[in-house]
Order: C-alpha cells, then structure tokens, then sequence
C-alpha cells in the first residue's frame, strides 16, 4: 500500500498545556510539563513539556530533491538553542507554543518504536524513496532532552531494520559525540550535517545565543570525521549583509552589474532547481526604469548583489572545511528576514520581524561532494525512470499508480560506503 503523502497541517489548541490536531481532526496531541525554570520574575523562564498523546514522528515531504527527503523524522519538537534566525519562528512552522521561540521543547517517549514502526510500514518503497532527514524540527541532540527523546534508540532501530535506508542526521550539539562509535558502525546509511551560520565567535551569539560554540561545534566534524562518518559541513542561512532599497513599502536588495556598475534591486527567480541552483539557473527580476523586469538565467549572470558585509565568513568555510575533515559541504539562503533585522532585533532584546515570505536572497545554494548529478565516462548526466510516488503535482493526484518520471541519479556522499544509486525526484 503506497504511503499517504498527503501533507498534514496542524493548528492552534487548548489541553492541558497544549493541544492540536491535524486539519482532518484525526491525531491530538496533548503535553505534559516535565520540567520547567522559574525566572525572577516568578514566571516560567523555559518549559520541557512531554507528548502524552503520540502523533507519528515522521511525515511525508511532497517535495523531494537534493535538500528535501522523502520523509522527515523528529524526536520532539522547539528548541532550546534561541537562533533568532530559525524558520521555527514562522507562524505556519509553530506546531504548539506555551513560551516563546528558544523557551520550549517537547519530547516524545517513543521515538524508538515509532521509529521500528515507521521501517517496517514503508519495506516496501522503492530504494531510491527510502531517504529521512532527522532534527529539521527540533535539537534532537540536546543535553536537557537527549536522554528522555532517545534518538539514539533511533539509530539502533535503522540499525537493526533499515541497513538500505539513508539517513541525515542534522544537529549543532556536541552531545551526539556521545554516540560515534553507534554512528561509525552506521557509516554506510547515516550522514550528519553540523550546522553554523558563521565561523566567528562573537556574531554567533549575535544570531544564536543559545548555542555551542563555533569551536564546539567544528570538534564535532573533527571526531565524527576521524571515525569514518559522513559529515557535511552546512552553512545554513548565509548571513549575508546586503544594500536594500525600498519599493512600494518592501526593501529588496540592490544588485549591481558586473560591468557598467549599473545599479537596481530585485530578487532572484529559480526556475528549475537540480539540487544546486548555480548561475545558470538563476533569473533576476528587477526594479528599472520604475518597471519590474525579469532577466533571464544568461542575463541575470551579470549582475552581483551588494554586499555590506558577510557575516558567514563564506569564502573561509568553503576554503576550510575539507581541512576540518568533512567530507561534503552545503549552504544555503537566508529566508524570511534580513540580517540588519536580526542584529537590531538582538540589541533590543525582542523577536525578529518577517519581511518577505519565502523570498531567497541572491546567496546561490550550493552542494560539494554531497547532492550533484552524477555524470558518466562521457560527461552525461546519468538518469534513470522511477515511479513518482510521492505526488508533487496536482495533474498526479488520485492516480492509482504514480507515473513514470525520468530523474537524475545523485551523488549524495554515500559513494563511500555505499554503492546504491539515489535519485532527485523533485
């Protein structure tokens, strides 16, 4: 029976701290207080509260390709580590809130068997579907919640019942060393993305207060590296500090030409996205002559954003991180705020404002070693016919068989310890 992929929506409630369910009022989900720190005000500082009425930890991703798996899995959900960047923050994202963003965790009891379940309901997806990303949701790794979510038990259940799965695993706690000898006995389905946004120690307590150090965190892609494990550096967002001029009450980046040093703002448009989005592929749309125009990948080329300051320290990750031991590398865009925006929202002690839906800035994403079309002796990139089953597209809905679609093989970094064939399915 293909699994149901159908996205399932969560909205606002009322328990006994918090209560939701799906938009098909099918799963509740109901808490407990597990643990709570009083601030000197008297009212509660943090909370860790415990799921008493289990969802499935895992959903179904209508979106697949190099960034976005088949299916996602967390032990919980919220999170300590106060990143004032997090798209956690974004009313669609917020599951349940009894505190604000970085005050709340909630844990579920049990991951493990959820986990065996969820294996041995989907044995029969074809191979190149059975791909989970773990802790997109949550910190799954954190000391105050590590021990009572189990990822770990997690682990053993892939382990033990799904040796032909993948597996990313992406955190920023040093906890997770805790487990390296699980992680290496794993190392031909497990990869783990360590995450930072930049490399110097005093602008990452202006973007995320509440996190290991930098250092802390590259001691984590030294150990695992050391052990064989997969790891990919991810440099997620890309603080990047742009000019912005405002147009009809939204600021835009300004972007300037290569050339004739002509300057206008405007965004950039993906038109077809292959896990990375490279020059080539990326339009602009921008703002001249007091008309929106949109430029063509070729055209687009020609024009840069500018930059006031980079705060991600970009050009020294992707000098550095083979040095580190990582084995691959990625980044990725800034959405939903400025940079400007974040540090002014840190200096006034409040949350950031959103200003663009998901409007990407200009940073191209970028995978190494880690999510490009695989290419053959002759230079082609090599393809293969799958079955769409995860239904992106409306015209596929209620098909009692997904259709045939040709995808390109990808190299996710596995091709060291593995020798199975995934593919890009957007």
């Amino acid at each position: 029976m293909p699994y149901d992929f159908t996205p399932k929506g969560l909205g606002k409630g009322v328990g006994r701290v918090s209560k939701h369910k799906t938009a098909s009022g099918e799963t509740r989900h109901q808490y407990e207080i597990l643990d709570e720190k009083i601030g000197a005000n008297g009212e509660a500082s943090s909370r860790l509260l415990q799921r008493t009425a289990e969802g499935d930890p895992y959903r179904a991703q209508t979106k697949i390709n190099a960034f976005n798996f088949p299916f996602t899995g967390n032990s919980g959900g919220g999170c300590f580590f106060q990143c004032s960047y997090c798209f956690l923050r974004q009313p669609f994202f917020q599951m349940h809130r009894t505190l604000p963003h970085g005050r709340e965790m909630d844990v579920s009891l049990n991951f493990g068997s959820a986990t065996e379940a969820f294996l041995r309901k989907n044995a029969h997806l074809p191979q190149y579907m059975k791909r989970v990303q773990w802790g997109v949701a949550t910190e799954m790794w954190h000391p105050r919640t590590v021990g009572l979510g189990k990822p770990f038990e997690g682990l053993r259940a892939f382990q033990k019942f799904g040796q032909n799965w993948m597996l990313h695993i992406v955190t920023k706690s040093p906890k997770i060393l805790d487990y390296a000898e699980l992680l290496a006995e794993m190392k031909h389905q497990v990869q783990v993305e360590v995450s930072f946004v930049t490399l110097n120690e005093e602008a990452s307590r202006i973007f995320e207060t509440g996190t290991p150090s930098v250092r802390q965190r590259l001691h984590i892609v030294e150990e695992l590296s050391r052990k064989g494990v997969f790891v990919r550096v991810m440099m997620m967002p890309c603080m990047r500090e742009y000019v912005l001029q405002t147009i009809e009450n939204v600021r835009h980046i300004v972007f300037e030409h290569r050339d004739t040093g002509k300057r206008a703002a405007g965004f950039k448009r993906v038109s077809e996205r292959d896990g990375n989005a490279g020059e080539d592929k990326v339009g602009l749309e921008l703002y001249i002559s007091k008309r929106w125009k949109k430029l063509p990948p070729g055209e687009s080329c020609l024009w840069k954003p500018v930059i006031l300051k980079d705060w991600s320290d970009l050009a020294q990750t992707q000098a550095s991180w083979r040095n580190w031991g990582a084995s691959a590398y990625k980044q990725k865009d800034l959405n939903y705020y400025y940079v400007d925006e974040l540090i002014q929202a840190h200096q006034e002690a409040r949350a950031p404002k959103p200003e663009r839906g998901r409007v990407e800035d200009p940073t191209a994403e970028c995978l190494v070693q880690s999510g490009e079309s695989v290419v053959d002796e002759n230079g082609n990139f090599r393809t293969v016919e799958v079955r769409g089953h995860h239904k992106p597209r409306r015209e596929w809905s209620g098909a009692k068989t997904p259709p045939l679609v040709m995808r390109n093989i990808m190299d996710f970094g596995y091709r060291l310890h593995s020798n199975i064939d995934w593919v890009d399915c957007i």
